[in-house]
């Protein structure tokens, strides 16, 4: 099978006033599955209509993953890790910054085309978050 040997957990985000709460999650966690993955754990949810937004699903479901990998509950240095890559500031304009927005690339990331950007929450000040759809050309 293609993802025999692949080891995977799921946790999804999303709002359960939503039809299609956590429905991505779900696919994904079944079709992994499919394709012969193995699965680590149950798959997780955070739900952003609890108390704690979706850190209420998180915090249950994070001490099982790293029960399922392995690793300590609880790091057990908290450094800070050795950056990946140094910003530097340059002057420059909103309007013609010094350096164009598609030169930046972290490293072992790749440029992907976005297809559509979609919002979802009403454009009011009553609603305190921006929430939106994004769809990307994968290649």
């Amino acid at each position: 099978t293609w993802l025999s040997g692949v080891k995977f957990a799921v946790f999804g985000l999303g709002d359960s006033t939503y039809a299609q709460f956590c429905v991505a999650a779900a696919g994904f966690d079944v079709r992994l599955g499919e394709l012969g993955g193995q699965r680590l754990l149950q798959r997780g949810v955070g739900d952003d209509r609890d108390e704690d937004r979706y850190f209420t699903g998180w915090e249950a479901w994070l001490p099982e993953l790293w029960t399922a990998l392995g690793a300590p509950s609880v790091p057990l240095v908290r450094e800070i890790p050795t950056p990946s890559y140094k910003v530097t500031a340059s002057p420059g304009k909103a309007d013609s910054p010094p350096v164009p927005d598609d030169d930046i690339v972290p490293p072992g990331a790749a440029k992907l085309k976005l297809l559509t950007n979609k919002l979802l929450t009403p454009e009011t000040k009553d609603y305190d978050r921006d929430i939106r759809h994004y769809e990307f050309e994968i290649k």
